[in-house]
C-alpha cells in the first residue's frame, strides 16, 4: 500500500492572527499546504501558490512536526488545502483521532459541504473574494455557500477598493445567518471601518484586522 504524500509549503508556530475558531491572539501551529488554483491580487503567499513550491511529506511526518510545538490547535491553510483533496482528509482524519482542534482556511472556489458535513467538529474560514481580488468570477454560485452550516462557517471579505462593499453588500443580505467579517488589503482599515459604520447593513460585521503582521510574525 502507497504511503500517502502531501505537498506542504510550511509548518510553524505563531498565533491566531485572523478571525478563526479561537481568539485572536492564540498559539496555534500552522500546517501550510502547497499549491492554489487561485491567484490573488492581495495573495500574502504568493510563494505557496505554484503546485511544486515546498515539498512532499508523510502523514507521520506532518504529525511529528506538530508534536514538537506541543499544541493541540491546527490551522490548516495554503496556498489552498482542497486542491490536495484526498489527501487534504486523509491529514483532518488522523489529526482528529488524535484529538487536535482544527480550523481550515480555504479561498471559497472549492465545494467543502460533503466534508462540512462529515466533520462538523472543523471550524471553516472561507475567504469569498471579491472584484479587487481579480479571482472573483472563480467563487461558487451565491446559493451554494448558504448550505454550509453557520454554526462553523465563518465568511471572510477582503476589500482591496471601497467600491468592493458593493458586492459585499450582496453577498451580505443573501448570507445573513452566517458569521461574516471583513478586511482591507492595499486600503487604510480605518477607511474600511469608516465605510462599514456608513452602510448600516454592515455595521454589526466583524472588522477582521491581521494582528500577527501588526506585530511581525509570519
Amino acid at each position: 500500500m502507497n504511503e500517502i504524500m502531501i505537498r506542504i509549503f510550511s509548518i510553524f508556530r505563531s498565533i491566531s492572527g485572523e478571525i478563526s475558531k479561537w481568539p485572536q491572539g492564540t498559539p496555534v501551529t500552522f500546517i501550510r499546504f502547497a499549491g492554489c488554483n487561485l491567484c490573488c491580487s492581495y495573495c500574502d503567499t504568493k510563494e505557496s501558490i505554484a503546485k511544486d513550491s515546498g515539498r512532499f511529506r508523510t502523514i507521520d511526518e506532518i504529525i511529528n512536526t506538530c508534536e514538537k510545538y506541543n499544541c493541540k490547535k491546527i490551522i490548516i491553510t495554503g496556498g489552498e488545502p482542497l486542491v490536495q483533496l484526498e489527501e487534504f482528509v486523509q491529514l483532518v482524519k488522523r489529526l482528529l483521532f488524535l484529538d487536535y482542534e482544527i480550523a481550515i482556511e480555504t479561498n471559497g472556489s472549492l465545494d467543502y459541504l460533503e466534508i462540512n458535513n462529515k466533520y462538523p467538529e472543523i471550524f471553516w474560514v472561507t475567504d469569498i473574494k471579491m472584484p479587487g481580488s481579480k479571482m472573483y468570477q472563480q467563487m461558487q454560485n451565491i446559493e451554494k455557500y448558504k448550505n454550509y452550516n453557520p454554526k462553523n462557517n465563518h465568511y471572510k471579505f477582503v476589500c482591496s477598493d471601497l467600491s468592493d462593499l458593493d458586492i459585499v453588500e450582496f453577498w451580505v443580505k443573501s448570507l445573513s445567518y452566517h458569521q461574516i467579517s471583513l478586511s482591507a488589503a492595499g486600503i487604510p482599515h480605518k477607511d474600511l471601518w469608516e465605510e462599514m459604520q456608513r452602510r448600516s447593513l454592515l455595521r454589526n460585521k466583524i472588522l477582521n484586522v491581521q494582528i500577527h503582521k501588526i506585530i511581525g510574525l509570519e
